[in-house]
């Protein structure tokens, strides 16, 4: 169930504080995994790139940022 460790691990970043701060400062998809790992949540750098790239960026962005929907931009960019 790679997936739902995956959207499992969005979810609690999106309520922790301190997660989202390490995600944030992330610089690549491996440290991502490694916080993963310390919320013993399983997957792979490989598994989490497909995901992300399968993933239209709104439904990213509904999952990452809390309390934020889709954003829309005033003028677009």
């Amino acid at each position: 169930m790679t997936i739902k460790s995956i959207i499992d691990f969005f979810a609690v970043v999106k309520e922790n504080k301190s997660l989202q701060r390490k995600a944030q400062m992330a610089t690549d998809v491996e440290t991502i995994v490694k916080i993963a790992r310390e919320c013993n949540l399983n997957f792979t750098s490989t598994e989490l790139q497909s995901f992300l790239e399968k993933t239209p960026n709104q439904d990213l962005a509904s999952k990452v940022n809390p309390g934020i929907g889709n954003r829309l931009h005033v003028s677009p960019r």
